[in-house]
């Protein structure tokens, strides 16, 4: 690209973002006072907020870059708010974040293992698995990790967590609402959610990106919600754009497919979350902690679309993904 044709391109999707953000923030105040009014709010709306907060958390970045004298290389290296996007560049967004995904789970994998073997060599036999549950032996989270692989579906490779999923909920007080607990989320499995939900900024330490993994987890519980109020019925009314932005959020759905498969998707999702709720409920008569059920689902989402992806013949499908790969549950 030529410097002219780059800097007017900067220009051009400066003027474009900055003017999307500026309509975004009227219609969310208009949003906002029809919910202090009592009144419903459709799940388009519900999008639009949480696409201006995400958009909002961004320009802070982009807005600090500038400041720092690095504005030439924002529109390369750093995620910029969904305004600032140019059509080649929404549908080059979308096939990145479903690539993403396979990031995301083989650099878990691969982190898990350089560990067991620095345990190992350390002689320190004491594991995290991905509810920070401490195990005495070194192939017990082995063990875990073998049994989600070779699941013949993906109720029953959530079945191994559902034990941490659970938490008493006669210790909150009235009408309080559970937190986003992750603690013991080791550091490996915090980057991984990091990746594949297209935070940025993978070289900050895991405790700094665990409050990116909070605001995702937040915001998806959030539109489920309202989901559950209108019915999966009224993901029909959603646009492309907004069911590729609520797939992409869950790790689900992917690049090229159409508006009805991206709806299929999104309706797995709730389907899958109901059925994995009663069931943890099944086998312990506790409350489900909401954030760690989706925060579980989110893991197996990001595997199986990885398995989907990954080409015949790879090492690392197999060693990492399953024999299964390219096998949806």
């Amino acid at each position: 690209m030529k410097d002219g044709d780059f800097f007017g391109e900067c220009w051009q999707r400066c003027n474009l973002g900055f003017r999307g953000i500026w309509n975004n923030w009227k219609a969310a105040r208009s949003i906002r006072a029809r919910m202090r009014r009592g009144e419903s709010i459709s799940l388009s709306d519900a999008i639009s907020l949480q696409r201006g907060r995400a958009d909002n958390s961004k320009i802070l970045q982009l807005l600090a870059l500038c400041y720092a004298g690095g504005f030439p290389y924002v529109f390369f290296w750093m995620p910029l708010p969904s305004t600032f996007d140019l059509p080649r560049h929404q549908d080059h967004k979308l096939k990145q974040a479903t690539f993403r995904r396979i990031s995301g789970v083989v650099q878990c994998a691969l982190d898990i293992e350089r560990s067991d073997i620095e345990m190992k060599k350390s002689g320190s036999f004491n594991l995290a698995n991905l509810f920070g549950k401490r195990v005495e032996s070194p192939n017990s989270a082995k063990t875990i990790h073998h049994k989600v692989l070779t699941a013949t579906s993906w109720l029953s490779a959530l079945e191994p967590g559902f034990p941490a999923l659970m938490f008493n909920s006669s210790a909150l007080s009235k009408a309080a609402k559970r937190k986003v607990d992750l603690s013991g989320l080791s550091p490996p499995f915090v980057k991984a959610f990091h990746v594949c939900a297209r935070g940025g900024f993978e070289f900050l330490p895991a405790f700094v990106l665990k409050f990116h993994v909070k605001s995702h987890l937040k915001q998806i519980l959030e539109f489920d919600e309202h989901v559950r109020t209108l019915g999966t019925h009224s993901l029909s009314s959603l646009s492309r754009e907004e069911l590729e932005f609520v797939c992409t959020d869950r790790f689900v759905g992917g690049w090229g497919q159409s508006k009805d498969q991206l709806a299929d998707a999104a309706r797995r999702w709730y389907t899958r979350l109901e059925a994995a709720e009663k069931a943890a409920h099944a086998q312990a008569p506790m409350a489900v902690c909401p954030y760690r059920l989706r925060l579980a689902l989110l893991g197996l989402n990001a595997l199986e679309s990885a398995r989907a992806q990954a080409g015949t013949g790879e090492v690392v499908r197999s060693v990492f993904l399953g024999s299964d790969a390219g096998r949806a549950w």
